[in-house]
C-alpha cells in the first residue's frame, strides 16, 4: 500500500515540475517570440508531433490563444506517392 501512496506522490510532483517548466517556458516565449517561433521551426523539422504538442501548450500559455476544438477530416494531408502503400 505504501508504495502506491509513493507512485502518487511521485507522480504528483511530477505534474507539479511539468506545470512549472510550462509557466518558465511562457515566461521566455514571452519575452523572446523569436525563440517560440525557432522551438516551433525545430520541433517542425524534425517531425516530433508529442513535442509540437507541449510547445503548442506552452506557447498558448504564453500569448493566451483561444482553446481550439479539432474536428476529424477524412482527407490524408499527406501528399500522394507514387507508389501504392
Amino acid at each position: 500500500m505504501l508504495h502506491l501512496v509513493e507512485l502518487a506522490t511521485n507522480q504528483r510532483r511530477v505534474e507539479m515540475k511539468d506545470q512549472a517548466h510550462d509557466h518558465a517556458m511562457a515566461d521566455l516565449f514571452r519575452e523572446d517570440p523569436a525563440l517560440a517561433l525557432a522551438t516551433v521551426e525545430t520541433i517542425l523539422t524534425n517531425g516530433d508531433l508529442p513535442e509540437l504538442l507541449v510547445a503548442a501548450r506552452q506557447i498558448n500559455l504564453a500569448f493566451g490563444g483561444a482553446s481550439i476544438n479539432a474536428t476529424p477530416c477524412n482527407e490524408d494531408p499527406r501528399p500522394p506517392s507514387a507508389e501504392p502503400v
